[in-house]
């Protein structure tokens, strides 16, 4: 990815803020050359499911057991950014995770 597009939703949402930027991205047929990231996990989820071909980062400041699991499994996503704590002992990927 040549530019990460970081969604800020915390501490407050804004209404149609996702939809706006996919629709942004897909129209300038940018797809492959972003990367999404937030630390709002659930809002990546949603971008995986409206746009999938949209690579998506989960920033992060926590130590994750197993982030490579947690990132693919639970989010949806491709790429695990952590914060100061640092990635967790495992590593951030793992096979099926970019």
């Amino acid at each position: 990815a040549l530019l990460d597009l970081e969604l800020k939703t915390i501490p407050l949402a804004h209404e149609g803020l996702l939809e706006r930027v996919l629709e942004a991205v897909l129209r300038a047929r940018a797809a492959a050359l972003v990367l999404l990231s937030s630390f709002d996990h659930q809002l990546l989820r949603r971008a995986g499911e409206l746009a999938p071909e949209i690579p998506r980062g989960v920033l992060g400041a926590e130590r994750l057991v197993d982030a490579a699991a947690y990132v693919r499994d639970a989010v949806g996503a491709q790429v695990f950014l952590p914060g100061a704590a640092g990635p967790s002992p495992r590593g951030a990927r793992a096979p099926g995770v970019g």
